[in-house]
């Protein structure tokens, strides 16, 4: 590959720093669109230069071999590069439009006024996700088995086979409850709500973590994790360095043996490996966390290649494909069609999963006019969800920092059927929230 085609992931890296350098630094040093931008330049910026920069030899010893048969040419590396500058365009145009935009949006500091409905909700998730952990824990055969083939139950093959394997997107309930729990405790004026939720806060965090272990994702027990700490930083108004210094550090270990702690009974072989390789070699700790973020730029490549020559559009058909998917398949006895990650998958000849990114996502759908409906789209919802940046409760701005990560590690996880699996949780917690609201409303009408 020529060496001028590292110049289209510097037009990426400029399309996305230099609007990020003209903003007020958001309140808390932080907000969804700057979450965004880091991941957007890792997965299409870091990513483009280590496939073209780099000697990616030394993956044929791990599971990301399937990259040297799909290295992009230099036409699909420039088309996917262009796709990338066009996507955030767009984000930055559905995300500023909304901001600007002097109509309400709704709150989030309306949905959790109650602080005795919000308590209810927060016990009620916690007991539908704990009952959920256990009866899905019984099924497959006790909590050994949950903890310690953890990393064997993400693959298409899992050791044991259960009809109540719908219940790993109900027993993340309690991630819920603990971001409710922990908002509870500082707003609450009411003595027995915030004793309740000093109670209920460690309880949902043990099982929360749990469910997180048993996923063996280590993203999303990343997100959950920093959601209290960024929480609190959005409050105060201020991200202190050492906060910044510690996730730095647990990203970093996450991605190096993350998946050496889901595998406990082979994590100290694989550990000391993995160890030894980072000891003789430093340089190799970059290079394993930058391929960690490759596949989104490497789907998009791909696309760019097969699509629609020898791949059909998909023409959004993910969407209700993803709500589909919401159906128990075992517990029914019903086979879903397949996935546009497991078609991805399939096609990329890769042993796991190789789920499909934003821009991928809606190029793959209707190509540039779904593409640019996709990322417009979702700048609209991130826009949204910064203008409740002044919330003046603090259960509500733990709120939006969950949402604000969840949203943008949409930019890599954008199947549908992943997206509503992943914040079912969160889905069910918002949706909770607002009913109780309905329902307090007209009491509270007519007390007045």
């Amino acid at each position: 590959m020529t060496p001028w085609v590292m110049l289209a992931p510097i037009a990426v890296l400029l399309c996305v720093a230099i609007p990020e350098l003209r903003r007020p630094t958001p309140r808390g040093g932080i907000d969804g669109l700057r979450v965004t931008a880091v991941i957007y330049c890792l997965a299409f910026v870091v990513a483009p230069l280590q496939v073209a920069g780099t000697d990616l030899r030394w993956v044929r010893a791990s599971s990301w071999v399937w990259v040297l048969n799909h290295l992009p040419t230099t036409e699909s590396f420039l088309g996917a590069e262009l796709l990338a500058v066009l996507g955030w365009i767009c984000i930055l145009i559905g995300y500023f439009v909304v901001q600007r935009a002097r109509a309400r949006t709704g709150d989030l500091d309306s949905l959790v006024g109650d602080e005795r409905s919000v308590a209810r909700v927060m016990v009620a998730l916690l007991a539908l996700g704990t009952f959920a952990l256990v009866v899905y824990t019984i099924s497959i055969g006790g909590w050994r088995v949950l903890i310690f083939n953890a990393l064997a139950f993400r693959s298409s093959a899992p050791p044991v086979v259960t009809r109540w394997a719908f219940l790993k997107s109900v027993a993340p309930l309690s991630l819920g409850a603990a971001f409710l729990a922990f908002g509870l405790r500082r707003d609450a004026q009411q003595p027995g709500v915030r004793r309740l939720a000093t109670w209920v806060f460690p309880l949902a965090v043990a099982v929360s973590m749990i469910v997180l272990f048993h996923q063996a994702g280590r993203l999303s027990m990343l997100a959950f994790l920093i959601t209290f700490p960024l929480a609190i930083a959005a409050a105060h108004g201020r991200l202190r360095l050492r906060v910044v210094m510690t996730i730095g550090v647990l990203f970093a270990l996450l991605v190096l043996f993350g998946k050496q702690l889901f595998n406990p009974e082979g994590a100290s072989t694989v550990f000391e490996t993995q160890w030894q390789a980072l000891r003789d070699e430093g340089s190799n700790a970059v290079q394993m966390i930058g391929i960690e973020f490759s596949f989104p730029f490497l789907n998009l490549a791909h696309f760019v290649q097969t699509v629609p020559s020898s791949q059909p559009f998909r023409w959004f058909v993910d969407v209700p494909l993803g709500f589909l998917y919401l159906v128990p398949q075992r517990l029914l006895g019903v086979v879903h069609p397949p996935t546009i990650t497991a078609l991805n998958s399939d096609a990329l000849g890769s042993d796991g999963a190789i789920p499909v990114d934003l821009v991928s996502f809606g190029y793959v759908s209707a190509w540039l006019p779904g593409m640019l409906l996709v990322t417009g789209l979702f700048g609209v919802a991130l826009g949204w969800l910064d203008r409740q940046a002044r919330s003046r409760r603090f259960t509500a701005t733990v709120l939006r920092v969950a949402l604000m990560l969840f949203l943008a590690f949409r930019i890599m996880y954008a199947d549908p059927t992943l997206v509503l699996q992943a914040g079912f949780y969160l889905i069910v917690l918002l949706g909770a929230l607002w009913l109780v609201r309905r329902r307090a409303l007209p009491l509270a009408g007519g007390g007045s």
